[in-house]
């Protein structure tokens, strides 16, 4: 992650970075954009800055506020229903079903023996790969889909090949009818499980954001968290409908106590801040060295008070 201050935005008179944060991100290989969404902390401002590429070229959107000019904070993190990802993956898996079936068919027409095996292989060896493929991946569904045609096909055509031939023998399947109702069983259950890895893959995380200002006019900075159905946005502005970046829960946890401490102990909670560990969640600021003399917050490392002088325990 590449500092916001001073590699994307040009510092001010004694300005520090406190605090960075990836708090969006999008990589998507079918529209072609790779942006990312981070927001910075200083001792004088609040920036949310967004990089984005394109096919059409790269963009950046920039937000920032003064930051004695806060007055408020407002998150969401959680998951939504995607139409766009529905009706994506539903087209996808609807074409690779169908070339799938007319090449099952013909096959089957061809050599029935040979085609029969390949129908068994292929449901069976799509399904257990399904178990490796993450629920966010298409090719989960694409996987499944066609597995639970193949059993498809397989207890179709030979539940049809009874019915049309009866009690004669015929090379078109000679399986009973307990070996066609477990077929068929298993092409409904593997339907089943088609249709809810659909409804997970559009299940998407999302992650809201408002920072409210004094002087009104809105949100100076604003992640809207849902994404639009649109493709005509620009790379940049799809960091402000992205997922949540890697560090959107310790942004969650900590940005109001960051904004909080820097509004009230200035230099202080800058230099308390600036010594945590941004890699590490688990480690908590340094706290505070509180003078028993004149009650002054001074930094955890100072051995006396930069008030009265006193000896800091």
């Amino acid at each position: 992650m590449i500092n916001i201050i001073p590699k994307l935005v040009t510092k001010c008179e004694d300005e520090k970075l406190v605090r960075q944060y990836n708090c969006t991100s999008l990589h998507s290989k079918l529209l072609g954009v790779k942006t990312e969404g981070n927001l910075a902390v200083t001792n004088k401002r609040v920036i949310f800055n967004a990089t984005g590429k394109s096919r059409a070229g790269k963009s950046i959107i920039q937000s920032e506020v003064p930051i004695e000019d806060i007055s408020g904070i407002g998150f969401y993190k959680g998951t939504y229903f995607s139409l766009m990802h529905l009706l994506f993956v539903a087209v996808s898996t609807l074409f690779f079903i169908s070339f799938f079936t007319s090449s099952a068919v013909a096959l089957l027409i061809y050599d029935y023996e040979v085609s029969t095996i390949l129908l068994w292989i292929t449901g069976i060896g799509l399904l257990g790969a399904s178990f490796f493929i993450r629920a966010e991946k298409v090719w989960r569904c694409i996987c499944l889909g066609i597995s639970a045609s193949s059993f498809t096909i397989l207890g179709g055509v030979s539940s049809l090949s009874s019915i049309i031939f009866g009690g004669y023998s015929s090379s078109y399947g000679n399986n009973s009818s307990s070996e066609r109702g477990v077929i068929l069983l298993i092409a409904v259950v593997l339907g089943i499980y088609y249709l809810v890895s659909i409804l997970s893959y559009s299940k998407r995380q999302t992650m809201s954001m408002s920072i409210n200002s004094k002087s009104g006019g809105g949100s100076p900075i604003h992640i809207s968290g849902i994404r639009s159905l649109g493709f005509s946005n620009q790379a940049a502005s799809k960091a402000l409908e992205a997922d949540p970046g890697r560090d959107a829960e310790k942004l969650i946890k900590e940005l109001g106590a960051v904004i909080m401490d820097i509004q009230k102990l200035g230099e202080l909670a800058c230099e308390k801040w600036c010594k945590s560990d941004m890699s590490t969640d688990n480690e908590e600021p340094s706290e505070l060295n509180t003078c028993a003399k004149c009650n002054t917050n001074n930094s955890h490392s100072s051995k006396y008070c930069i008030k009265c002088g006193n000896k800091l325990h």
